[in-house]
């Protein structure tokens, strides 16, 4: 038993020091791509708190029904808002990764603009 114990800390700490040699990878990442990941994971984060806080809003409504047609309509209404906030949300979840992927295309290409001192003399 203690074997496995052991077996099983040193293959912990194993893929501990892949993880930290992997982080220093992020610093060869294009500052636009890291951008985008940044704002795709808060925008996330932002949209998932909102979604909680109206379902337990939705939650809190239905308990103070007092008839089942009450529920009905609260349930419609709750699910037609969180087709439409999830249709919005997707659609601007779209717009960012392409903005970031244009973004990412414009720093790839190289300036046509010409240096003072690229012309030989």
């Amino acid at each position: 038993m203690n074997r496995n114990v052991k077996a099983k800390n040193s293959d912990a700490t194993d893929l501990s020091r892949e993880g930290l040699q992997n982080i220093g990878s992020f610093g060869s990442m294009p500052a636009a791509v890291l951008k985008a990941w940044s704002d795709v994971g808060g925008e996330a984060l932002k949209f998932i708190s909102l979604r909680m806080q109206q379902d337990v809003a939705a939650q809190r409504a239905m308990l103070n029904c007092r008839s089942l047609e009450d529920v009905r309509k609260v349930q419609i209404d709750f699910f037609g808002k969180a087709l439409a906030d999830y249709k919005a949300e997707a659609t601007h979840m779209m717009k960012i990764m392409s903005g970031a992927m244009t973004q990412g295309q414009t720093d790839a290409i190289p300036s046509a603009k010409r240096e003072y001192d690229d012309v030989p003399l």
